[in-house]
Parts: C-alpha cells; structure tokens; sequence
C-alpha cells in the first residue's frame, strides 16, 4: 500500500494489526491463567498485564 502512495491505508492496516495483536495477546494471556489455575481466571476474571483485574 506505501508503495503504490496508500500512506492512510497502510496506517490504518497497521493499526488494525496492532489491535489484532494486543486481542492475540490478551487471550493467550487468560489461557496461561487457566493452565496455571489461577482461581480468578476459572471465575470468568482475567488479570490484564499491569495486574488490573477486568471481567472476561
């Protein structure tokens, strides 16, 4: 898309692609939890990485 001069359009498929990439991340996160039997993860609630718990 940059090469054919589409500078919006790429930054907007990037941006998309980081939001793709943090959900990736979020729901890799929350399986760990429940392989590692965290009690909060089993009842629906996830901890995000800065330790904030947030409703599943």
């Amino acid at each position: 898309m940059q090469a054919k001069g589409d500078t919006g359009g790429a930054e907007q498929l990037q941006e998309r692609l980081a939001q793709i990439d943090a959900a990736i991340q979020d729901v890799d996160y929350r399986a760990a939890n429940i392989r590692a039997g965290d009690a909060r993860a089993s009842e629906g609630i996830a901890v995000a990485a800065g330790g904030e718990p947030s409703a599943v």
